[in-house]
Parts: structure tokens; sequence; C-alpha cells
């Protein structure tokens, strides 16, 4: 979706999807035949860091992806992006940015909740959800995430985006 969106702005942009799931590819390449921008896009499966060295970006734009990853492979996955990216290249990341095992956390979860019911979700459903948050997701705060995109390399990040569960932010590549 990122990839349709972003062709809108420019029919000369080249863009590059990265990911280690074939699905995912397979939903990308959908998506990107159906907004008819084939010719401005190439797949890649794989890792960031599976990127041929002599490929650098003017951006890179990583969504919901570091909640996936624990504290290492985030800090790890930040600093292959910024290898990858042109002097002042920009980063632009989204990510769910909140605590577990918070008060906030708890709070945002029980709010959630309350949402779903109201919108007739099952308990099954919501306690699914909750297993796999549990289970399947990493987030740390948004001062934690801003110091990692710090550490790896990057400007001070500028959050622009922000919602209960979400934050969003873009920093740059600066080379002195």
């Amino acid at each position: 979706m990122e990839i349709k969106t972003l062709a809108k702005f420019s029919p000369t942009w080249q863009m590059t999807g990265v990911d280690p799931s074939s699905k995912m590819l397979e939903t990308a390449k959908f998506w990107i035949e159906r907004a008819n921008v084939t010719n401005q896009v190439k797949l890649i499966e794989g890792l960031i860091s599976d990127v041929s060295n002599e490929i650098l970006f003017d951006a890179v734009t990583c969504i919901l992806v570091m909640h996936f990853l624990d504290e290492a492979k985030k800090i790890q996955l930040l600093q292959d992006i910024y290898t990858k990216l042109k002097p002042n290249g920009i980063l632009v990341l989204a990510d769910m940015s909140i605590s577990k095992n918070t008060e906030e956390f708890d709070i945002f979860f029980n709010l959630y909740r309350q949402h779903a019911k109201f919108k007739g979700e099952s308990e099954e459903k919501l306690q699914q959800l909750l297993d796999a948050l549990n289970t399947s997701t990493f987030p740390i705060s948004a001062d934690k995430e801003a110091e990692l995109i710090t550490k790896a390399g990057f400007t001070k990040p500028t959050m622009f985006f922000s919602s209960v569960w979400f934050k969003a932010w873009f920093a740059s590549k600066v080379v002195s």
C-alpha cells in the first residue's frame, strides 16, 4: 500500500519493495499491478541487509515492522537501513509504540476492548488479539524507539503522527 500511495506523487520515482515473506510480496505485486505502476517498482524477497551494497536509496519506509522484532533485531534493522540510505536520505518509520506490561498499555487495551465490544467483536476474538500481542509482538515506548533511531546513526527523529497504539517518525542520515 505504501508503494501504491507513493507512486501517486511522481511517475518518475523508482521504488523497491523488500520483504522476507513471499506471501506479502505476492500481495504487493497484486496492488502494484492494479495501480498500474509495475514500471516503477522492483520487489526483492529478503531483508534490507540482503540488498546489494551497490544500491542506495533516497528514502526508506519501515511501516509496522519493528514491533515484531526484539530490541537487538530492532537496532540491527535500523542500522541496516542507515547503510542503505544515501547521505541526507530519509527514514519514515511507523510502529506500535507502547510498552507492554505498563499501566498505559492496560488502559489502552481496555479502551480498545470496550470499543471492539461496542462494534460487535466477540470476547474470543479479543482474547486471540491479546494472546497475539503478548506472544508475537515486542513494542517499546516512543522514547525508547526514538533512542534506537538515534543510536542507529540517524538525526533525532521527529514524530509526525501519533495514535493510541502507533507512532510515526521521520529522521535523516546526516553524513559529516
